[in-house]
């Protein structure tokens, strides 16, 4: 629930702000007292990482991030998107009333969606990009879902 509410926050903050951005991130990190909360990071960028640059968090992170989520205009992970998963981060891709992660269980990346659907093309989309993103990691390709 709180994952929806902070998803909710995020999708008005994207609609509100002016021209549309390729890429907008946030984290979701425990506070001391075990709440989760989100903060938009301006200088936080997924997409912009050069090809050789590994993850990580700006300087202005609080604390105990627990994961990253970017609004986008396509929900198909990216080729940077893996390196958040080796930061030890899954990923969030919001796109207009859609929500889907990205994360490793078991040695594997996985894709599912929290909130809303992907098309047949999205989804052969996200398939191709997974099994790509694992060849870099240095993992198995992933099972068609």
């Amino acid at each position: 629930m709180r994952l929806l509410q902070a998803t909710t926050a995020f999708l008005a903050l994207l609609a509100s702000s002016p021209g549309s951005a390729a890429e907008r991130c946030a984290v979701l990190f425990e506070t001391p007292g075990g709440k989760i909360e989100h903060k938009v990071l301006p200088h936080l960028s997924v997409a912009g990482l050069a090809s050789e640059e590994a993850f990580s968090l700006p300087e202005d992170a609080p604390p105990n991030v627990r994961s990253i989520q970017c609004g986008r205009e396509a929900i198909v992970p990216g080729p940077n998107d893996h390196k958040l998963i080796q930061a030890g981060y899954p990923l969030s891709i919001v796109i207009t009333g859609r929500v889907g992660v990205l994360e490793a269980v078991n040695g594997q990346l996985r894709f599912r969606m929290l909130e809303g659907e992907m098309t047949e093309a999205e989804s052969e989309l996200v398939q191709q990009a997974i099994n790509a993103a694992q060849e870099r990691l240095g993992m198995q390709p992933a099972a068609a879902p």
